[in-house]
């Protein structure tokens, strides 16, 4: 079955919107916004494997082989309608609370999974200046070195907050709409996004590079800004 169709499907059994479900899915820390939600349903876009998985969960779709319709092998559930798998599946509920039937060593075998960081080359359009809608990124398994407060990276091209940040690293960023002067965070100045530290002062506002070779950037009354948060780290650099 079509993915996008299905997921419709469910989404609109549960009489959820589609803001609904792009903010479930940005609270389990995969940043979505509406416009996306639409695209997969439409099949202009494609989830990722992280983002199929926690719909399906949010939607309650259990059986995501039977449900897709990519079921293999010889299992009799597969000629179960929908009907007889959630009878299947209330069977499965009253074993699993019955001590005799859960396995002993289930919580033993549990793997803890990787926190998965995206980290994007670039906005998704230079008409909204967008991150969290572009196909432009990597997943980064993190480790210790990333600080807990990471909501997103960005990689930088260019020198102009050399040293602080190299030419081609990446920056941690945690997502927030406002800063303090003095700090360093992602701007969405029309149609441009910089990496910049934000100075206040004298009713000016300015965003700074650390390269002297580098004019400060003037913004002006009615000038589309955007803050997207607040670098909190350089990988291998620790914090900015």
């Amino acid at each position: 079955m079509d993915i996008g169709k299905v997921i419709a499907q469910f989404r609109k059994e549960r009489k959820m919107t589609q803001s609904a479900l792009a903010d479930e899915l940005t609270e389990r820390g995969l940043p979505v916004r509406p416009p996306s939600v639409s695209a997969w349903e439409k099949g202009v876009n494609h989830m990722s494997a992280e983002q199929f998985l926690a719909a399906c969960d949010i939607l309650g779709i259990d059986d995501i082989n039977l449900t897709f319709d990519v079921a293999t092998g010889d299992s009799p559930v597969q000629l179960l309608n929908k009907k007889g798998r959630e009878r299947i599946a209330e069977y499965a509920s009253l074993l699993a609370r019955d001590g005799r039937f859960v396995r002993r060593s289930a919580s033993a075998e549990m793997i803890p999974m990787p926190r998965m960081i995206r980290i994007y080359d670039q906005a998704a359009s230079a008409g909204t200046g967008e991150f969290t809608d572009s196909d432009s990124y990597e997943l980064y398994s993190a480790d210790s070195s990333v600080p807990d407060s990471v909501s997103f990276g960005v990689r930088i091209a260019g020198d102009s907050m050399e040293p602080l940040i190299p030419n081609h690293s990446v920056v941690w960023v945690h997502a927030q709409d406002s800063l303090e002067s003095g700090e360093v965070g992602i701007f969405y100045v029309s149609p441009d996004v910089y990496c910049k530290r934000l100075r206040v002062s004298d009713g000016r506002t300015q965003l700074l590079s650390e390269n002297a070779e580098y004019a400060p950037i003037d913004i002006a009354p009615g000038d589309t800004v955007r803050i997207f948060g607040r670098v909190v780290g350089v990988m291998g650099e620790g914090r900015a």
